[in-house]
């Protein structure tokens, strides 16, 4: 089922609310892809994205001296380790391939709902003193 961006989700910071719009384009990509090829060069797509989204992220939250940093870039780190692991182990080693969509499709929903919706949207009254 395809994800729309809502306004809820903004941030009301251009740099961030397009990287998220981007990943919601790449989960539907993702859901969308009709070959484990394709699905394999969407996941690793995702990775650099999101290796790029959580520095500039991560940055931002430092020039506005956001309080929850610390905590913050500790989930970003396991996000990126969960999926480091599921493209290593499904796609580099060929492991479990046929396992490797629903895995990714999991994660990346958690990543939008628990992280971007829940833990992202905090930062937005900082980021109204930018």
């Amino acid at each position: 089922m395809a994800i729309e961006w809502r306004e809820g989700m903004s941030l009301g910071y251009s740099t961030i609310d397009d990287d998220h719009k981007r990943l919601i384009a790449m989960l539907n990509e993702f859901e969308a892809s009709a070959s484990v090829a394709m699905a394999e060069d969407t996941a690793k797509k995702l990775y650099r994205h999101a290796q790029q989204h959580f520095k500039r992220e991560e940055d931002i939250q430092l020039l506005i001296r956001y309080p929850h940093h610390a905590e913050h870039r500790a989930e970003h780190e396991a996000l990126l380790s969960q999926l480091r692991n599921i493209v290593k182990t499904r796609f580099v080693e060929k492991k479990h391939i046929e396992a490797s969509v629903g895995e990714i499709h999991a994660l990346l929903q958690k990543w939008l709902v628990d992280h971007v919706i829940k833990t992202d949207l905090k930062m937005k009254p900082y980021l109204g003193k930018v």
